[in-house]
């Protein structure tokens, strides 16, 4: 979407060719003028097209809420106008955000179709059917948890098992205690000195 605004290459020009008065090597000058470059970009970005990502993250929470309140009371058919709704909004919101990611010079390593599969709010039963589905007594995680235990209290723990779920999708991180793994080296001879003889 940027790279198809016709002001911009004039904006960029001028941003670049004379609103900053840096001196040093060429080096230091381009860093400084990419730095000015970036700060002005966002700005622009900000009044041109609106904060997408608190939009949509202001969609998304009223989506989780929306799930919330199906969980609980069930659904009717006013929720689902309303899921109807937000689903068509938070759709729009990403072929914006779509059209914005004009700058990106990462290949494409997923399909358009793809990602936007990936960034839909995750459902409270698919996180459900998620856990259902997994061997209950598989390797448990740091905190001791196997998965028969989130099996078997469901409907206690289920609502926010779900909430972190998507609270991680959504704010695109995962808190450290979720990410931890425990590695075991089993050696492969009776006194490894090297990797590959684990």
């Amino acid at each position: 979407m940027w790279l198809r605004d016709q002001s911009l290459r004039e904006l960029i020009n001028g941003w670049w060719s004379g609103a900053l008065e840096v001196s040093g090597t060429k080096t230091f000058v381009f860093v400084k003028k990419l730095q000015f470059i970036k700060s002005k970009l966002k700005e622009w970005n900000r009044v041109k097209f609106g904060n997408i990502f608190a939009n949509k993250r202001d969609l998304e929470d009223r989506f989780a809420s929306l799930q919330e309140d199906i969980i609980q009371m069930g659904m009717t058919s006013e929720k689902i106008l309303q899921e109807r709704e937000l689903k068509g909004q938070y759709s729009e919101l990403l072929a914006r955000e779509e059209q914005q990611e004009g700058l990106n010079v990462i290949p494409e390593l997923i399909t358009d179709a793809q990602n936007q599969t990936l960034m839909k709010p995750i459902l409270f039963e698919e996180v459900r059917n998620a856990v259902i589905s997994m061997e209950g007594d598989k390797a448990p995680g740091l905190d001791g948890f196997p998965a028969f235990f989130f099996q078997t209290f469901w409907e206690i723990v289920g609502v926010e098992v779900w909430e972190v779920v998507e609270d991680s999708r959504r704010r695109v991180s995962v808190v450290k205690e979720f990410n931890c793994t425990l590695i075991a080296l089993i050696p492969k001879v009776e006194h490894p000195t090297r990797f590959s003889e684990f």
